[in-house]
């Protein structure tokens, strides 16, 4: 169940979103867990659109 925060004045709404996963292949490549440009087969579906571009964030 998602999380609504209303501040007083400013009326922002900060919403807590489930985890988005990456449509990347990851593997444990000489001992680091590395992103591929292979997709996973189950995320496809983000790359049907012609203008999607797609990005995982490496660190952190």
């Amino acid at each position: 169940m998602s999380e609504i925060l209303i501040r007083e004045k400013h009326m922002s709404n900060i919403i807590d979103f489930p985890k988005l996963h990456s449509p990347f292949v990851r593997k444990m490549i000489d001992g680091r867990y590395v992103v591929t440009p292979e997709i996973d087969p189950q995320y496809g579906w983000v790359f049907q659109d012609a203008g999607v571009r797609a990005v995982d964030k490496i660190d952190g």
